[in-house]
């Protein structure tokens, strides 16, 4: 999953481009994913083994999971699929496929949390972000980041702001639709 400051950092810009949008309702959508306290199901996660980290990454939210559940009737809603909408993008485009296929799931793991923790500071700064109480503070370490960099994560934050999330949950549910009807 991304870090809690890089999905606060992505609704704060979606937000300011979608002031229709109950701020509060959507943050805590946003956050109500990792705070479920079974992630596998929160994030519709398909395969949970490890030994193959690039499935796995693949796997780890099935977008189409959320649309046979839910609609995106309220800011809730939206802001809770933008979370796991992120996720995708984040396990699947992010990373570079070459350093993914060689590192192990724990390697990956370490790096990304520290990663996260180098790069705390730099997202309350430029965009705002503020942990709600439910989730407290997150520790900020003075390294640099060893994989996710100030520029990419800032493409990528607004990248995943700018999204049309009826168009990627409308995608998904064709989807799911095609393959009921090739049954």
């Amino acid at each position: 999953m991304a870090s809690y400051g890089i999905h606060l950092a992505i609704a704060n810009k979606y937000l300011d481009k979608h002031p229709e949008e109950n701020k509060n309702e959507f943050i805590q959508g946003t956050i109500a994913v990792d705070l479920a306290k079974d992630k596998i199901k929160s994030h519709y996660t398909g395969t949970t083994d490890h030994s193959d980290l690039r499935n796995f990454l693949n796997q780890k939210v099935v977008l189409s999971g959320y649309v046979k559940e839910k609609k995106l009737n309220s800011s809730y809603e939206r802001g809770y699929f933008q979370h796991l909408i992120t996720d995708y993008y984040f396990y699947t485009e992010f990373f570079n496929k070459n350093w993914i296929e060689s590192v192990d799931y724990t390697e990956f793991k370490r790096v990304m949390y520290h990663d996260y923790s180098a790069l705390n500071n730099y997202l309350i700064q430029k965009y705002g972000v503020q942990y709600p109480l439910t989730i407290g503070n997150f520790e900020s370490i003075e390294e640099e980041p060893e994989i996710i960099k100030e520029d990419a994560i800032d493409k990528f934050i607004e990248k995943m702001s700018e999204i049309n999330l009826e168009q990627i949950y409308d995608q998904e549910l064709k989807k799911v639709n095609e393959k009921i009807e090739e049954r």
